[in-house]
């Protein structure tokens, strides 16, 4: 729990894996927000692995370079 409660500090939503999401944010909304975002993406990725997966992806700098456009602040450390 404390280590929950340390990460949930620096990005806003921690998964427990096989256990459910914590997500917090500065109202019910944007922390509704962010785990109905983060579950939808989950269900996309069970779908497309049971269909035997597509082997696409999006390289770092591509992730980068979506930063600027959408005003988003991406961690650099998680794409390493």
């Amino acid at each position: 729990a404390y280590a929950t409660g340390e990460k949930i500090k620096q990005f806003g939503a921690v998964i427990w894996s096989h256990h459910g999401i914590f997500c917090a944010g500065p109202d019910f909304d944007v922390a509704f927000g962010l785990m109905d975002t983060i579950e939808k993406a989950a269900e996309i990725l069970i779908k497309v692995m049971s269909c035997g997966g597509k082997k696409q992806f999006i390289t770092s700098e591509q992730i980068m370079a979506l930063a600027e456009p959408y005003h988003v602040n991406i961690d650099k450390n998680m794409l390493d």
